[in-house]
């Protein structure tokens, strides 16, 4: 028994039933419906870090650029993938890939994924 249920589910986490009835799911109604809403909370929270001379503005500038480039791809594309967990992790990575990880993990400063997540569902 315990073989057939290793068997299915895998021996790492995530498994395939928390995957397929969880993770996938909820990746694709972030995708579907917060993707807009990340990106201008993203824009505002890099502006307010800005005004607070928490984040120096070429930095700001280089960031913004980033997000201008990332918010154009085709988000029917983005397909939810174990080492992300989730949108937000998802969009870091790829601004990482764009302007680098360092500059791209300023953008959480001073918030968390639960603060992003509580702000995109008050907007949405």
């Amino acid at each position: 028994m315990k073989e057939a249920f290793l068997k299915e589910e895998g021996t790492k986490f995530p498994g395939h039933t928390y995957v397929e009835a969880l993770l996938k799911p909820v990746f694709e109604d972030q995708r579907d419906y917060l993707f807009d809403a990340m990106f201008a909370l993203h824009r505002a929270h890099v502006l307010m870090l800005t005004e607070q001379k928490l984040l120096p503005g070429d930095e700001a500038e280089a960031i913004l650029s980033g997000l201008t480039k990332l918010e154009k791809i085709d988000r029917a594309e983005l397909k939810y993938q174990p080492q992300y967990e989730d949108l937000f992790f998802t969009l870091e990575s790829k601004l990482g890939d764009l302007i680098g990880e360092d500059l791209a993990g300023k953008v959480h400063m001073a918030r968390s994924r639960n603060d992003m997540g509580r702000e995109c569902t008050v907007m949405c």
